[in-house]
């Protein structure tokens, strides 16, 4: 990879919320793993990429190759966040898009690295697509991230979920 493709990535890893990398089980070393997210959302369409880097947190865990979840915390004392201003102590509210991915789980399956940047892709089509804003999944939703990874120039991801679901 020449140096400025180094230069992008490294600035959009600067730029993203990563949290857990090389999650335990996983072969994938801490900075391959945030490699493979960055090269994903280099790839993305520019408006999309922005979101992404503004909104979404990404945390290298899960029980499946990845979810999008919506954090709320209520202004509720016991759940709000007590954060000091000019006005005083003041109870806010707190708000993360999180996308949980399993890196140990891709490979388990013998992902290579192409498959799991479009199950990164996918998860952030979730994300883009606001399926973590309402209950309900299914093969409509898994198909509807499918077709907006495909736009974007991924391959299809959730063929992937479907042949291990079937193992």
């Amino acid at each position: 990879m020449s140096n400025e493709g180094w230069e992008a990535i490294e600035k959009i890893i600067e730029s993203l919320t990563i949290f857990n990398d090389g999650a335990r089980g996983t072969q994938t070393p801490r900075n391959q793993s945030r490699i493979i997210i960055a090269e994903t959302v280099l790839r993305l369409p520019e408006s999309v990429r922005e979101k992404v880097v503004k909104d979404a947190v990404f945390i290298t865990i899960g029980g499946a190759y990845g979810c999008v979840l919506l954090m709320v915390h209520s202004e509720l004392k016991s759940e709000g966040q007590l954060i000091k201003t000019s006005e005083g102590l003041v109870w806010v509210k707190i708000e993360a898009q999180i996308i949980i991915l399993n890196f140990a789980e891709m490979e388990k399956d013998e992902l290579d690295e192409e498959d799991m940047r479009s199950t990164v892709a996918h998860e952030i089509a979730h994300f883009i697509l606001g399926h973590h804003r309402s209950a309900g999944r299914g093969r409509v939703r898994e198909k509807e991230a499918d077709d907006l990874i495909e736009k974007w120039g991924f391959k299809r991801a959730y063929q992937n979920y479907e042949r291990f679901a079937r193992s």
